[in-house]
């Protein structure tokens, strides 16, 4: 029940901001358009180069990942072999060990930086071309005689938890209000 409160407040907080800006035109009519993002962008060729770019980036990635994967798994081949042959008391067998373990943690700490390295290419890609793509709209909206332009969003709102909504009030929902 309490979601409910928090969507009621959402939506008020939306039309406590736009609706000033649609009344305020001295028009009789409003147009009202809704903007599917997703479906743009989809079709939107610069999203499709980077997209590719970002494959690219990614197969490069991997490909340095396999074969640094092999050069460690030859080099904690030959050392676990070196500690078959030691004493399991002895200072040189947990000294190799700890060579084993340390070729593993530097190994995942490598794996995660590449991980990192593509994630914030791709979300900086995508916020340049949603930022493209927002200006586009409030430029289509402006030159059409659009009141207000929102985004569409694949969300059953009823079936949202109270945090999930909170979660979309940071989200922009209203791309384009008229203020004239």
């Amino acid at each position: 029940m309490g979601w409910r409160w928090g969507f009621i407040l959402l939506c008020g907080g939306v039309l406590f901001f736009v609706l000033p800006s649609l009344f305020s035109q001295g028009r009789g009519e409003l147009k009202i358009g809704v903007v599917d993002m997703e479906r743009i962008s989809k079709g939107y060729e610069k999203w499709q180069k980077c997209q590719d770019e970002l494959m690219e980036e990614e197969e490069k990635y991997n490909k340095y990942l396999e074969g640094k994967q092999q050069e460690v798994q030859k080099k904690m081949g030959r050392l676990e072999e070196r500690a078959r042959k030691l004493s399991p008391s002895s200072q040189e067998y947990f000294d190799t060990m700890e060579e084993v373990e340390q070729l593993k943690f530097e190994f995942q700490a490598e794996q995660k930086r590449a991980y990192n390295a593509v994630k914030m290419k791709a979300e900086e890609m995508a916020r340049r071309l949603l930022s493209d793509i927002e200006a586009a709209v409030e430029e289509y909206g402006k030159q059409y005689g659009f009141s207000a332009i929102f985004r569409k969003e694949n969300v059953a709102v009823e079936k949202l938890s109270w945090t999930e909504i909170r979660g979309y009030a940071g989200r922009k929902f209203v791309l384009y209000a008229d203020r004239g």
